[in-house]
């Protein structure tokens, strides 16, 4: 069956351009040029050279008659402009070199060919966008006066594969420029751009900013896995392979659905030499794919690595040509909407302070290192002060790539931030990568671009600035776009431009909370009587919750599931019985668990105390509070879990003392501490807090401990005046129950009211 593209969605995505731009005539004339491109070809490595001609047979007008025949509906001309272009203002192209283009373009005009012309090798606009923006703009201004009668079946693509040194912002503001420039001449004209990395779908789907302009086509190339199209590392066609492009596709049709604006696949390909059956198969399954998803494609061809059509003998390779115009044997099983959702994970408690991660002070050897495509490095361990650090030495390259590399724990999520100092011989730009596990490996990558200085300088980077990678992602991404720092492989110092230097780097380090600062876990429990309330906070992309318990140091065992609620009361447990309780969050990604807490549930406690002041004197040298302590309750008391606080004000600057005088429970089971108050009040600014040892044992439900006889004095022996003391009631000579005398078990208020 000969497979179309869908152009229905474009359609619909074109019309809902036209109410925001006023612009209908030429919005249908986009639709209508869209749908008319399909299946198209590049004329490559022949423009491009020095000389036409150097690279591959130099272009001839049969060209283009075999091209229709073939069933081809565009083509797409790459052109090298700067070799054919003055250096120095006014930048004029050379007319000879001019007049050979727009032969060219005229023959496949004339043969009913979509026609793209574009600025392709042009890499010297990418070394040095400030120094060289003028020149290029003036070449696209030359082209752009020079075609502007030529029919809208003429395209103008920008620039070809934005890479090296030339930033996102540096393609987004090219793309402005250029647009604003051309449509002086050439109002209505379609114009592709690209976004940098090589015109990645990465790229284009998170960094290209879309100009406001109703006929823009969006592009992006497509050659992964790398490994199969361009180093021979085949077979290649599995349904996982086809899955992991299927994803990419996906990404792309859903920012050109969000965005209304027509996406185009301006290469792909894989080398001759690869496995015949793979390569017939690729061919197959990008052909059909960009069809499904509604974007034109051309297929890369220049007569070398990705040959499809004999120059000199005017035949194709006939079965990927068959292959590109006619559907394939693929199934299309639904995926996952792009976006891939995270595991849960509950709100981390961070750790404090900082941590060193590595200061090569013992370090014997540098990081790991790699290069490629040009790139030259050398790392080492030097000297620095009265330790060590790491020099990178690098040589870099247009199409160039090195960086070092070392593995981490898997967990940095306690943590906050991270610290690194650097130091460079200039300021090129390199970039901090953080690596996940992957499902092989190295999986999603984060970076943080750092611009050094010559002098030491620290950059502490929260882990919220740290950015997806969007030049290169590892085939083992999981594509949920969080950084999961509870799933980390490596660290590493890259950099992918032309520069060339030193980057000196030292003490790198973790940074969490300043101590002191308060923190709640995820999971709290409240013991009652006869049940255990958990309180969690969310964990982020939740789904359920579960609830799992165990009793003492026994396993865990599923409680509940499928909760939606933030809290859940255990009414199956016995007082008197320790239990441990974890919750688990739950989504179809993975799951999450809590910290673990301990609660016993316990009868209510109902204690009272009984006070009397033994000298009522209030002005002498010395306090006599006694008490009782009495269980009005149906539970056992530990007393070893009891703490009883005496309110009254020091009036003096001395020391205080306590004696355990009496005490039915034994005196030497007694003991007794001053504690001062956090915020003082008008009649108490400290409390004497007594305590029990083991052996003052356990209080039964309707007993009492006895009388207590407690003395207390200023280590001088100065008088006291406890007229102004919360606690002391002079008018009490016998055992009463006193409210200002506070009772505490396990640290929790249980009697009496607290000073305020």
């Amino acid at each position: 069956m000969r497979k179309y593209l869908m152009c229905g969605l474009i359609v619909s995505m074109l019309l809902a351009i036209v109410p925001a731009f006023n612009m209908k005539a030429e919005a249908v004339d986009l639709e209508n040029l869209i749908s008319r491109m399909g299946y198209g070809i590049n004329m490559g490595n022949t423009l491009e050279p020095p000389n036409e001609g150097e690279w591959a047979t130099e272009a001839r007008e049969y060209y283009f008659d075999d091209y229709k025949a073939a069933g081809f509906g565009h083509v797409r001309i790459p052109v090298r402009w700067d070799l054919h272009t003055m250096n120095e203002y006014p930048y004029t192209i050379d007319p000879v070199f001019l007049d050979r283009v727009e032969q060219i373009i005229d023959w496949s005009l004339s043969r009913g060919l979509i026609t793209i012309v574009n600025s392709h090798h042009d890499e010297w606009i990418m070394e040095g966008y400030e120094a060289n923006i003028a020149r290029f703009e003036s070449i696209w201004q030359q082209i752009a006066q020079r075609f502007q009668n030529k029919s809208n079946d003429l395209i103008f693509e920008l620039l070809n594969e934005p890479h090296g040194n030339m930033t996102d912002n540096q393609v987004n503001d090219m793309n402005h420029r250029l647009i604003s420039l051309i449509r002086n001449t050439n109002p209505d004209r379609a114009i592709i751009i690209g976004a940098g990395g090589w015109n990645s779908w990465r790229s284009l789907v998170y960094s290209m900013q879309i100009p406001n302009d109703p006929n823009l086509i969006a592009t992006f190339h497509y050659y992964d896995p790398y490994a199969f199209t361009h180093e021979l590392n085949g077979p290649w066609g599995t349904e996982a392979d086809q899955l992991e492009i299927r994803k990419a596709f996906a990404e792309v049709k859903a920012w050109s659905d969000k965005n209304q604006i027509p996406v185009y696949l301006g290469e792909y390909g894989a080398r001759v030499e690869n496995d015949r059956t793979s390569r017939l198969t690729y061919y197959d399954f990008m052909s059909d794919l960009a069809a499904r998803s509604g974007f034109p494609s051309a297929v890369w061809d220049d007569e070398g690595w990705f040959k499809v059509y004999d120059r000199n003998n005017r035949t194709f390779d006939a079965e990927i040509v068959y292959n590109i115009m006619n559907e394939g044997p693929f199934s299309w099983p639904d995926i996952e909407e792009p976006g891939t959702i995270s595991p849960p994970a509950f709100p981390p408690l961070y750790a404090y302070g900082e941590e060193i991660f590595e200061d090569f002070d013992q370090a014997r050897a540098p990081w790991g290192s790699y290069s490629g495509s040009g790139a030259v490095i050398d790392a080492a361990i030097v000297p620095n002060g009265d330790g060590q650090a790491m020099q990178v030495a690098y040589t870099g390259a247009q199409s160039g790539y090195w960086g070092v590399v070392q593995g981490l724990p898997s967990d940095w999520s306690s943590w906050l931030k991270l610290s690194i100092d650097v130091k460079a011989t200039n300021t090129n730009t390199f970039n901090l990568v953080l690596t996940e596990n992957g499902t092989d490996g190295d999986g999603e990558q984060w970076k943080y671009t750092i611009s050094p200085t010559t002098s030491w300088k620290t950059f502490v980077i929260p882990f919220a600035d740290f950015t997806k990678r969007i030049d290169y992602q590892p085939p083992g991404e999981d594509a949920n776009n969080v950084l999961n720092l509870n799933n980390l492989n490596n660290i590493q110092l890259l950099q992918n431009n032309s520069g060339s230097g030193t980057i000196t780097v030292d003490n790198i380090k973790l940074i969490g909370l300043p101590e002191g600062t308060v923190q709640t876990p995820a999971l709290t429990a409240n013991a009652g009587d006869s049940q255990v309330t958990l309180t969690w906070k969310a964990a982020s992309e939740a789904q359920t919750y579960s609830v799992l318990r165990a009793e003492g140091s026994g396993e865990f065992v599923t409680l509940a599931t499928g909760l939606t609620d933030l809290s859940y009361t255990d009414n199956t447990v016995t007082n008197g019985v320790s239990y441990q309780y974890q919750v688990v969050a739950v989504n179809s990604a993975g799951t999450d668990v809590t910290n673990t807490v301990s609660a016993s549930p316990f009868a209510p406690i109902n204690l009272a105390v009984q006070y009397r002041a033994l000298d009522p004197n209030p002005t002498n040298n010395s306090a006599t509070p006694n008490f009782i302590i009495r269980n009005d309750g149906d539970t056992t008391i530990d007393l070893s879990n009891v703490k009883l606080r005496y309110y009254f004000t020091k009036d003096v600057a001395a020391e205080f003392r306590f004696w355990s005088d009496w005490a039915a429970v034994g005196k030497e089971n007694v003991q007794g501490r001053f504690v001062d108050l956090a915020v003082p009040t008008a009649n108490a600014d400290a409390y004497l807090e007594l305590s029990f040892t083991p052996e003052a044992g356990v209080l039964a439900p309707g007993s009492t401990t006895g009388q207590i006889h407690g003395r207390f004095s200023a280590a001088d022996w100065s008088n006291l005046n406890e007229l102004n003391d919360y606690s002391f009631n002079g008018e009490v000579t016998s055992y009463t129950d006193s409210t200002k005398v506070t009772l505490y078990v396990n640290d929790k208020l249980v009697w009496g009211v607290e000073p305020s």
